[in-house]
């Protein structure tokens, strides 16, 4: 990572930041953010590597922590993401690049002045003047500046987006983008999509059926049977229904027209001899869907 290309002049007392004011100069050479006061991070955490920044002397600066920032300005605020704590440095510095990236928006530069106008909106939110060559950002505190107060959230450390869902209240994610955002609070993005279980089952007009685990060994220990009918049209040979019978160990069906819903018990009789003569077997649980319209006494 790259410090700067410009060189820093020491500050006189009259150009230098008094109460709370700060001071941060834009550099085209910097690859990130960097600050020297641990207090200028809204939201900061040890810096994960032992990367150094090479200025133009060739020194090695450490970096202590990172984290992110706002400037806030008349019109909306400067989003500064990945700002890098360098305590060796004496001068706030702004990447060019990071602060174009990250806003959306360009610098416009001249020997005089320069701007930072937003691309989508065409409005410029900060403009200053040129000092000595450098071309510094002045950022009041908003609560010792003239601007209006607005609501800022910080946060310990990062919390993923899917744990907002859930303080939230489960909204959608394009409403829990949209208040973050409002709050200026930085979340982790989670890498796979949400699938929220509570949103699904809300959702829900019936709950699934739960997995059943008690499962028949022994052939036609258990039979399923359903009645469908009545048919919309009449068959060729005069039937309007249809029932099946499914045994539960080897998932073999059989299928037996009806002309007449009260057919059903007699069909079922012929069921249960020819399962007791051709398998050697007795059926000994029956199960319907209760539809009702039919009844089957018990066999002796």
């Amino acid at each position: 990572m790259q410090a700067m290309h410009t060189v820093i002049h020491s500050a006189s007392p009259a150009s230098c930041s008094s109460g709370s004011s700060q001071v941060w100069l834009t550099d085209s050479g910097a690859t990130n953010h960097m600050t020297a006061d641990l207090a200028n991070l809204s939201l900061a955490s040890p810096y994960p590597s032992t990367e150094t920044i090479h200025t133009t002397n060739g020194e090695g600066l450490t970096v202590s922590h990172i984290g992110h920032s706002t400037l806030h300005s008349s019109i909306s605020p400067i989003k500064l993401h990945s700002v890098l704590c360098v305590p060796q440095i004496t001068q706030n510095l702004l990447s060019v690049h990071r602060l174009c990236l990250d806003n959306n928006c360009r610098l416009i530069f001249d020997a005089l002045c320069f701007w930072i106008q937003d691309k989508a909106t065409w409005r410029i939110p900060y403009k200053g003047l040129c000092s000595n060559g450098l071309y510094p950002i002045h950022f009041f505190s908003p609560a010792t500046s003239q601007q209006p107060y607005q609501a800022t959230t910080y946060l310990s450390q990062l919390v993923q987006s899917t744990l907002w869902h859930y303080r939230l209240g489960h909204p959608t994610n394009n409403i829990v983008s949209l208040i973050l955002n409002k709050a200026h609070v930085y979340v982790s993005k989670t890498l796979t999509p949400l699938m929220c279980h509570p949103c699904l089952e809300g959702k829900f007009r019936k709950l699934p059926f739960p997995q059943h685990v008690n499962k028949s060994v022994i052939p036609f220990d258990t039979i399923h049977t359903d009645l469908w009918g009545l048919a919309p049209s009449i068959s060729v040979d005069g039937y309007r229904y249809y029932t099946i019978f499914v045994d539960e160990c080897t998932r073999y069906c059989w299928i037996f027209p009806l002309v007449n819903k009260s057919d059903l018990f007699s069909i079922f009789v012929v069921f249960y001899s020819f399962v007791s003569t051709q398998f050697a077997s007795t059926i000994k649980t029956l199960q319907t869907d209760w539809g009702g319209g039919v009844s089957i006494p018990a066999i002796d």
